[in-house]
């Protein structure tokens, strides 16, 4: 039987098939989770161990959570775009029709996390296609409403 994980995954990649997009990175995480964590998108080596936040970034990260007594095994963590994007962002643009697929696909994935409570975007792509806002400049450390249908 294959597990949670597998599934989902799958369901998504036939998802961004149909929309003419590839998952380089899948998730990863527990999929009961409270927090989810969003990245903008999979670095290098994410995409080779096929793992999100899985460098020296993402120890960073869990690190900080550790100080609030979360750990990784406690959250379930995604990419809003779910390939990797050119290494200067703040150069490279995506355009529109892109970004509501990768929203789509998010919405996809969001529905199959049932006890999401709380998402912590971390990066521009994030926020956008979680909350539609386009500043990250004027949202930085800030609670939002978001955008992305979520299970009740």
């Amino acid at each position: 039987m294959k597990g949670l994980f597998t599934m989902l995954n799958e369901k998504l990649q036939k998802m961004a098939n149909l929309l003419g997009l590839k998952i380089e990175c899948g998730s990863a995480g527990n999929k009961n989770a409270k927090l989810v964590i969003l990245l903008d998108s999979p670095s290098e080596s994410d995409v080779k161990l096929n793992i999100p936040l899985s460098t020296a970034s993402g120890q960073m990260v869990f690190k900080i959570l550790e100080k609030y007594n979360i750990k990784r095994s406690d959250c379930y963590i995604t990419c809003a775009i779910k390939r990797k994007l050119p290494m200067f962002q703040d150069k490279f643009r995506i355009d529109g029709t892109e970004l509501i697929n990768w929203r789509n696909i998010l919405d996809c994935e969001f529905e199959d996390l049932p006890n999401a409570e709380y998402v912590l975007c971390l990066g521009r792509y994030a926020m956008q296609i979680f909350t539609n806002e386009t500043s990250i400049v004027d949202w930085r450390g800030s609670v939002v409403p978001h955008t992305i249908h979520m299970r009740s």
